[in-house]
């Protein structure tokens, strides 16, 4: 399993988050992350990678 850690930057735009759906996709990335399914990943240096989530505008998660 992987630990996941958020910010409360993170949180609070989140919880902001108007479109519901997006949000629960970003929160179910997210749960799939935790659970070791990384998805559409890229790496972007220094130990930091960007999960891509193809929907709307597009919502990166770093």
């Amino acid at each position: 399993m992987v630990e996941i850690i958020k910010s409360d930057t993170f949180d609070r735009w989140l919880s902001n988050l108007r479109d519901s759906r997006a949000k629960a996709r970003i929160e179910m990335r997210i749960r799939r992350l935790g659970l070791g399914n990384p998805g559409d990943v890229k790496p972007i240096g220094e130990g930091l990678s960007e999960r891509r989530i193809d929907y709307g505008p597009g919502y990166p998660v770093y």
